[in-house]
């Protein structure tokens, strides 16, 4: 049961997003690397982090007593967004890193982000998942087994 809320936090997080960031930033094929990069530092980064929340509550369906759960949820994520903005902001003042022990840094810096932003989002998801039906817990899992396996969670 812990392996498969990690996996649903994972993917309510966008730590998915924030894994393959760090992979992205320590690579050293820099051209589709930078565009990577480009990607999950962009404004797109909130709008598709907007979109899986958005397809979460629709395919949860949290009821009212289950909102103030879902809020919180919803904050943190939020929040874990404004911390992914923020090292983008420094990465990108920092430039392109030359070296491999430059890009392993910022791979570094990445990483500790992702982190701090599973132990942000963990704590609210956690509580939300506690209240959750049998149903909608079954809804949540359904979602990142999606998430995993194809575009379904993102498209419209």
């Amino acid at each position: 049961m812990k392996g498969r809320t990690i996996a649903i936090v994972g993917a309510f997080a966008g730590f998915a997003t924030i894994v393959m960031m760090a992979g992205t930033l320590a690579s050293a094929h820099n051209d589709w690397r930078e565009d990577k990069l480009a990607r999950f530092c962009g404004p797109e980064r909130g709008v598709w982090i907007t979109r899986a929340m958005d397809k979460a509550r629709e395919e949860i369906k949290p009821t009212e007593a289950q909102l103030p759960a879902w809020n919180s949820l919803n904050e943190a994520v939020q929040a874990g967004d404004r911390q992914v903005a923020e090292r983008c902001e420094e990465i990108k003042a920092a430039g392109r890193p030359t070296s491999p022990p430059e890009r392993l840094a910022r791979a570094e810096v990445m990483m500790a982000t992702g982190l701090s932003v599973i132990e942000t989002v963990r704590p609210a998801f956690e509580d939300f998942y506690a209240v959750l039906s049998d149903d909608q817990k079954a809804a949540a899992d359904e979602l990142t087994h999606h998430r995993r396996h194809s575009r379904r969670f993102y498209d419209d």
